[in-house]
């Protein structure tokens, strides 16, 4: 496994106060820890903390107060997509059997860092046989964080069990922006579509272990019979 040798440390202080803020440890309106604790907890300067509080800021985790100090501003509001995860995980207990093909199974460089770059078309197979196909997804992985991983059959094996019994990685929550895309003429082909189905659904976001680390670049494109159902919890605030 890769150590955070290999990560900046203002991103690891940034990480560090992130999970403390989405494990419920900070609540909105508690003051984050302060420079100087940062500074002694991390070994670093006060410029690199100030970096990795002005990444949270911009993501609208905390806010400045100046002469105060720095605030979360974080109330919960949960999005649920019902079904979605890892494909095996979410069909498990249905009938049928999650099918897999691979399309594309390369390592890459990205960044300077060997990835593999994982493409599948995910469905069902019924216990009649009869197949669907419900999405094309795209995985990006770091194989410094998990070498050896490009020797895996795909076809045969689920992603997320791979990572939990190969490497002690349990993902634990999800990062998604969702946007519709008309897609070119081969992702319409491999997901059945024709050039008068509407415009697709897609997933693309990152995918994070319980220490807050990224551990999987995702684009998912659901094909035009994936009906999607989300719930919304917020929590009541007096207005």
């Amino acid at each position: 496994m890769a150590s955070d040798e290999y990560v900046p440390l203002y991103v690891q202080i940034g990480r560090h106060v992130r999970s403390q803020i989405l494990g419920g440890q900070l609540n909105d309106g508690d003051a984050i820890p302060s420079e100087p604790s940062l500074m002694k907890t991390f070994g670093t300067t006060r410029g690199t903390v100030r970096q990795a509080i002005g990444e949270l800021v911009n993501e609208g985790l905390v806010r400045r107060e100046q002469g105060k100090g720095t605030f979360v501003q974080f109330r919960p509001m949960t999005h649920s997509i019902w079904n979605f995860g890892g494909f095996s995980d979410s069909i498990r207990g249905r009938a049928g059997l999650g099918v897999a093909r691979v399309i594309e199974h390369e390592v890459i460089d990205v960044d300077g860092e060997p990835t593999l770059r994982l493409v599948r078309l995910r469905g069902i197979r019924t216990p009649e046989g009869d197949e669907s196909i419900h999405s094309l997804d795209t995985s990006h992985l770091s194989l410094r964080l998990f070498p050896g991983l490009d020797t895996v059959d795909f076809e045969n094996a689920s992603l997320y069990q791979t990572l939990r019994e190969r490497y002690g990685v349990h993902p634990h929550r999800t990062e998604l922006s969702l946007t519709t895309v008309a897609p070119d003429a081969a992702v319409f082909a491999l997901l059945g579509e024709t050039p008068r189905s509407p415009a697709l659904v897609t997933l693309r976001g990152h995918a994070y272990d319980g220490d807050d680390r990224q551990i999987e670049q995702i684009e998912i494109v659901y094909s035009s019979s994936i009906e999607f159902k989300i719930s919304t919890t917020m929590p009541s605030t007096g207005d």
